[in-house]
């Protein structure tokens, strides 16, 4: 029986050799000495992008902030002007993906968003020829590092499992945010991932 392959790595060799090296920079004890989680992130981008290849209206999106705060739900309900300036926006890039205890946001490490487009006659150089009408987070993505490389057997295998479960009370807080900035939605999926190792 064969195995289910990605369909962006579908006949596609550079791709499947693209994962191999990024696994291997994020197991490196060279360019990952101590063992951090941002390494595994360029894993997952392929991986999440691979995965949705043939999908051309699901895209990954990485560090997406979900909020529940009145300021957030003004913003998104407020009507975009095609002229305005958007700055602004601040600086996410450093922000933490643990939520910090009441607090109003979090930051996905990954989602895959479902956009509904609309043809869009004018603006062709912004737009493409195409507005996006509707966006919908369908899958969040909670990365942690892998679990000690020292450790082996039994030990590798709980320490893994210590970090999946992080991962997944990460992922139920992001869950919680997004159902109750979005009132309709009714379910998302979800991955909980250590290094190269998930449950979804």
């Amino acid at each position: 029986m064969t195995s289910w392959i990605l369909p962006g790595r579908v006949n596609n060799p550079v791709m499947r050799y693209k994962a191999i090296l990024e696994t291997s920079l994020a197991f490196s004890r060279t360019f990952n000495s101590r063992n951090i989680e941002f390494p595994w992130y360029a894993l997952w981008n392929q991986t999440l992008c691979d995965l949705v290849a043939d999908v051309p209206n699901l895209i990954v999106t990485p560090q997406f902030p979900v909020c529940i705060a009145a300021q957030c739900k003004a913003v998104a309900s407020k009507k975009p002007d095609d002229n305005e300036d958007e700055g602004g926006a601040g600086d996410i890039s450093f922000a933490s993906t643990v939520a910090e205890k009441h607090a109003d946001s979090v930051v996905v490490d990954f989602v895959i968003l479902n956009l509904t487009a609309q043809p869009q006659s004018g603006w062709k150089s912004r737009y493409g020829g195409w507005r996006i009408a509707a966006a919908s987070v369908d899958l969040l993505v909670e990365v942690k590092r892998f679990a000690s490389r020292s450790a082996t057997g039994k030990a590798q295998e709980a320490l893994i499992f210590e970090k999946i479960v992080e991962a997944r009370g990460d992922l139920l807080n992001q869950a919680a945010h997004l159902f109750i900035q979005d009132s309709k939605k009714k379910s998302v999926l979800g991955i909980a991932a250590a290094g190269n190792l998930t449950i979804s």
